[in-house]
């Protein structure tokens, strides 16, 4: 463990489809609607610890550990959305198995679990019933995005940097609470909720050696992406939230209209002021109710 478990939380490691070893944390009844959490770079289940705990009095809340972070496998390849998504969706198959009765499934993502959960809704609808998306675009949204608003290729600046084989690596272990303290705190207008003690979890989480690499391949899969955006034009068939910090210094805003002409069902918008990109750990009440309000539906 690299993070103390939320009280009423526990954890396991699972076998998937797709993956030999997935670990999650886990609270609520195992049989209730299910709301499965995805993390984004550079973190791990652990960040989202305050609705695992917030949600579980109504849901069976899954946060699980994305492919090459944590406690989950990290495999030399497999970091192309396709294949991210192909493991969420084993991941539901595997939380679902056996049921006589699918219950309701609602997939929230955060970052780049946003990215994958979006792409999972594209490719494998059957499987979601809801999509909350929190500080991140569906793909196709995104690429649309950056031909149109000159600012928001600006704020990707750092896409480009993780490019470079080995560099940020390099960076990064010159002083990894240094870097992981810059990296939350500058995407934060609420600083004070990443105390030493907060960022030194997300360095433990890290210090496998094969982590970072891994973390870093989503981004070096970007480029490939391009040859499969028509497998992503399904469009979104779930009932989608979409929820962002209004001074997210990464993801701008306008994204989210660039989201809405993917959606092919009720779409929702909630945009929080005093925030930044780490929504879901600035603002853990409010986004707690929202995702809980939108899945009791």
């Amino acid at each position: 463990m690299t993070a103390p478990l939320p009280p009423g939380c526990r954890e396991r490691t699972i076998a998937t489809a797709t993956l030999k070893h997935m670990h999650l944390v886990e609270a609520g009844d195992p049989h209730a609607p299910l709301v499965v959490l995805l993390h984004g770079f550079p973190e791990f289940w652990y960040s989202w610890r305050h609705q695992l705990t917030a949600l579980a009095a109504e849901f069976h809340v899954v946060a699980p550990d994305l492919r090459g972070y944590g406690g989950t496998e990290k495999p030399d390849t497999g970091y192309d959305i396709l294949t991210l998504a192909a493991d969420i969706n084993a991941l539901l198959a595997a939380l679902t198995e056996g049921e006589l009765t699918r219950r309701p499934v609602t997939l929230v993502g955060h970052d780049w679990g946003g990215v994958v959960a979006w792409a999972t809704a594209s490719l494998h609808p059957a499987r979601i019933d809801k999509l909350v998306a929190i500080d991140a675009p569906h793909l196709l949204a995104y690429l649309r995005s950056l031909k149109k608003a000159p600012g928001q290729v600006a704020k990707s600046w750092y896409i480009g940097m993780f490019q470079a084989p080995g560099f940020f690596e390099w960076l990064y272990r010159r002083d990894p609470q240094k870097m992981m303290t810059k990296m939350l705190m500058g995407a934060a207008v609420r600083r004070e909720v990443f105390t030493p003690e907060e960022i030194g979890h997300y360095v433990a989480a890290m210090a496998d050696p094969k982590t970072l690499p891994c973390a870093l391949a989503y981004y070096r899969a970007l480029p490939g992406a391009l040859g499969h955006l028509d497998d992503l034009r399904a469009p979104v068939t779930a009932s989608t939230l979409v929820l962002w910090g209004a001074d997210d210094p990464a993801l701008g805003v306008d994204l989210i209209e660039a989201c809405r002409s993917v959606v092919d069902a009720p779409f929702e918008s909630q945009v929080f002021a005093d925030a930044g990109h780490w929504l879901q750990q600035e603002k853990p009440q409010e986004v707690s109710a929202a995702i809980g309000a939108f899945a009791a539906r």
